[in-house]
């Protein structure tokens, strides 16, 4: 047998280097792996055997996330969301306590699991179950439970019901980020073999003398020079260190974005540009967007109701005061941080619908009342909302309440308007970097040197206008479906329909597009290699410390 606990000296750091760098073999040779969660309580008998039933009664879609009868189901129903699972309060709670156990906070184990062989086994006190099973049964349960209960532990399960899928350096706060471990290098080291091969390499040795400073500088350097992008720039925001360069993600922290604001199109299809002048600095250039000079933190979270909801943004917009142009759309644009049905091709189901958003700005803009737009039913003995809501209003601001809470709406000069991170302040710049797909708010410093504060969302930004300049009339930039079934950034044309995934602006560079070409054609996410002297625009250097 091996047992962390006894075969590894945790006192001793160089001994402890050479067992964490074999760990994810041992356990990928290991004839069988035991998940231990202790012993029986809180009716966790019962609970491993619902687990056990539901794994085996359901099948699930990787891709699109979605369950799916097994061919031994007898009961559909469980892959239905809108027939509530066959279990009494006594049943969903023992299930609820068993999965509130600490083996399912813990980071290590999703690796441990991970390298684990089909044989690997789950144990609760007298209970046994093969693991793919209890996986696959907990992931039915946390895709069918109520959404109070899905908010409070889905986040425990990040690497373990989707476990087959390799997690990008890029992504593993998002994923574990709110997982324990003792050791801030853990935060690299206890998940590096779940990561690509060619992103394990960015990894060295485990070495525990090291700060864990030099280690995520050492990682980001790696990726950065690896894949030719910024784009990881957009996982960082400002911290409390000031010795820490602001450029590097510190994964030993859980974000404090409340939502991860998504990727966008911001140097549309331009390969980074950057150097490295001395230790702790890097170079980038790009474009100043504007200067942030009014801001409002979204504080939603409070408000359970729509009506408290409706209120606070109407308050805000009041006190931004209008911008100058199609203030309905870009209010809208910017509440839902273009996460809306009309901006893909196809539609992406769950999305808001544009102009239902549009029509909600429209009466935040007016002088309606929440109480209003609706009927209320008495007959029950207390005040409920009625049914009858054909804009979606309710729907709109519950989705405002749990994506905006916590982050920043601002606006700068006369039109800019846009949301970020909430340590942003008065004075910080939206900044457009070549190489990096999302807006950045930077911190001025002193002679060229700025601090990272987060990324942004902003309308007139988003798809690459800073640089190349606006698109074409008749062109409208969308997110396409390929044939891998993702969605990527495309250019549409408004009267045939047309799509084409190169950027139509880029025609104008004095450049050869052909290579270019021969590798949009084999992926869709290609870049262009291009000295950014020849843009056409004034680019800055931005030292980022």
């Amino acid at each position: 047998m091996w047992i962390d606990a006894l075969c590894i000296n945790q006192e001793n750091d160089v001994e402890k280097g050479s067992h964490v760098r074999m760990m994810a073999e041992i356990y990928r040779v290991a004839s069988r792996v035991v998940v231990w969660l202790g012993p029986e309580e809180n009716d966790s008998n019962r609970a491993m055997e619902l687990i056990e039933y539901l794994g085996s009664q359901t099948t699930f879609n990787y891709l699109h996330m979605r369950l799916k009868p097994s061919e031994v189901c007898t009961d559909p129903t469980l892959c239905d969301r809108d027939v509530p699972l066959p279990f009494n309060e006594g049943e969903l709670a023992a299930i609820y306590c068993l999965i509130s156990r600490q083996w399912f906070e813990r980071l290590w184990v999703r690796q441990e699991i991970w390298s684990a062989n089909k044989d690997a086994i789950t144990r609760c006190g007298s209970q046994q179950l093969i693991w793919t099973c209890f996986r696959q049964g907990l992931f039915c349960f946390l895709m069918r439970c109520a959404e109070d209960v899905k908010n409070n532990v889905w986040s425990k399960f990040g690497g373990l019901v989707l476990a087959h899928l390799n997690v990008e350096l890029i992504g593993i706060r998002l994923v574990f980020g709110t997982l324990h471990c003792k050791d801030p290098r853990d935060r690299i080291y206890a998940i590096s073999a779940m990561l690509p091969d060619e992103e394990q390499a960015f990894i060295p040795h485990p070495n525990y003398s090291q700060p864990f400073v030099e280690l995520y500088t050492h990682a980001i350097l790696q990726w950065i020079g690896f894949y030719n992008s910024l784009n990881i720039l957009h996982v960082c925001e400002l911290q409390n260190k000031p010795s820490w360069p602001s450029w590097v993600p510190n994964w030993s922290i859980h974000s404090r974005m409340p939502v991860k604001i998504s990727p966008q199109h911001a140097s549309s299809q331009l390969r980074c540009w950057h150097q490295q002048p001395q230790p702790g600095t890097l170079r980038v250039k790009g474009i100043s967007g504007f200067v942030i000079d009014r801001h409002h933190k979204l504080q939603l979270n409070r408000y359970l109701s729509g009506g408290g909801t409706f209120n606070l943004l109407r308050e805000i917009l009041r006190g931004l005061g209008p911008i100058e142009r199609d203030s309905i759309e870009r209010y809208a644009r910017t509440f839902s941080m273009g996460q809306v049905s009309d901006m893909c091709k196809p539609p992406i189901g769950g999305r808001l619908c544009f102009d239902i958003v549009a029509g909600v700005v429209r009466l935040l803009m007016s002088d309606y009342e929440f109480d209003d737009l609706f009927e209320y039913d008495y007959s029950g003995g207390d005040n409920t909302l009625s049914a009858k809501d054909p804009d979606g209003v309710f729907n709109v601001l519950i989705q405002f309440c749990k994506e905006l809470d916590g982050l920043l709406i601002f606006q700068g000069g006369t039109s800019g308007i846009g949301i970020g991170s909430q340590l942003a302040k008065s004075g910080d710049e939206v900044c457009v970097i070549v190489g990096c797909n999302c807006p950045l708010l930077l911190r001025p410093i002193s002679n060229g040197q700025y601090k990272l504060v987060g990324p942004c969302f902003v309308d007139d930004l988003k798809w690459g206008e800073a640089i190349l300049g606006p698109s074409p009339k008749g062109i409208r930039p969308v997110f396409a479906d390929t044939d891998t079934d993702s969605h990527v950034p495309a250019f549409m044309d408004s009267v045939s329909g047309a799509v084409s995934f190169e950027d139509p602006r880029l025609k104008s560079l004095p450049i050869d597009l052909s290579d270019f070409r021969r590798k949009l054609s084999k992926n869709p996410w290609a870049k262009i290699d291009v000295d950014p002297d020849l843009l056409g625009v004034e680019l800055q250097c931005f030292d980022l410390v």
